[in-house]
């Protein structure tokens, strides 16, 4: 059972890797061509899987980016993604919206360094069916 739920997790990784770099290239290859400005916006979705230490399944998680160089050693992205879970057979459900924002230093052209800051925006939803409130 491990084995094969070992095996659905490489696939979904294998998956969601090679869809992440397709994607990726391709947002490369559009953002290649000059326009003679020094200012240059790269956008693109992000796809990530994320399974909680002894979580029976793990869930995906998706969202977008937008990254804005403003001279050629300077930068800055933002990030904004959406992730769901279901808890106690459906009672409870929890939504994630993680926000990231990032400065982008580029010292060569290959290399980069980055500082930012990120939050989680989270929402619970109760269902009164399931667990009806304790009353006197």
């Amino acid at each position: 059972m491990k084995t094969l739920m070992f095996m659905k997790a490489t696939q979904r990784l294998t998956v969601a890797v090679f869809l992440g770099l397709n994607m990726m290239i391709a947002t490369t290859n559009a953002s290649d061509s000059d326009n003679g400005s020094s200012t240059k916006l790269y956008v693109g979705p992000q796809v990530g899987f994320q399974q909680a230490r002894n979580a029976d399944d793990g869930k995906w998680l998706i969202g977008a980016a937008a990254r804005l160089k403003f001279l050629s050693v300077i930068g800055g992205e933002a990030a904004i993604n959406y992730r769901q879970e279901e808890f106690g057979h459906g009672a409870v459900k929890v939504i994630s919206w993680p926000v990231m924002a990032t400065g982008l230093f580029y010292p060569l052209p290959f290399l980069y360094g980055a500082l930012g800051a990120g939050w989680y925006y989270t929402t619970f939803d109760y269902d009164q069916n399931k667990y009806p409130l304790l009353k006197d």
